[in-house]
């Protein structure tokens, strides 16, 4: 399944060209693929299993995720081998990572929010995209206007996590347990 999975990655790649699409109607099918090989790779690593724990990679693998997203778009293959062996090898390491306790509680933090990032950004992207081309913001302000969207992405999503994520969670594990009292 994987290797169909990446084959339908590839092929989506060439066809398209990239495989930042899926969010519109001409581009909807690539969600798919993009999202299915991700979810086939990550039941692979999670069926390999923990392998040796890895000091220090706590401290140099956010440094390779950074250095993926400023990389040139100029080469077509990049986006292919960035979501089919960079981005699935990343979180496999990362899961194996050994960190100090104060890099523990930040990653498991991040890790909490990322689901609640996920559920939300779409929405504050286009907050931040309608208001570029309404004139809101000017497009000379985009270097202030991105990390300023990016901070609010991260509180709003703490805000999703704490009271709306985490109560519908704590409900939905104490009914699914209910049956097991009586």
């Amino acid at each position: 399944m994987l290797a169909f999975a990446a084959v339908a990655t590839a092929y989506t790649c060439y066809d398209f060209g990239s495989l930042n699409g899926g969010f519109d109607r001409r581009t909807f099918w690539i969600g798919f693929v993009r999202v299915g090989f991700s979810f086939i790779a990550g039941v692979v690593a999670y069926r390999i299993g923990r392998q040796p724990l890895l000091p220090r990679a706590a401290y140099y693998l956010p440094l390779i995720l950074l250095a993926t997203f400023f990389w040139p778009f100029l080469w077509k293959p990049y986006d292919f081998l960035i979501v089919t062996i960079v981005y699935p090898l990343l979180v496999w390491l990362g899961a194996n990572a050994i960190g100090s306790p104060s890099i523990n509680r930040f990653s498991e933090f991040i890790g909490d929010l990322s689901y609640p990032l996920y559920m939300t950004h779409y929405v504050l992207l286009m907050l931040l995209f309608g208001g570029t081309s309404a004139g809101w913001v000017a497009q000379n302000h985009a270097a202030l206007a991105v990390p300023t969207m990016t901070l609010v992405a991260i509180a709003f999503s703490f805000l999703v996590k704490r009271y709306l994520d985490e109560p519908i969670r704590a409900t939905l594990r104490h009914r699914s347990f209910e049956h097991l009292k009586g």
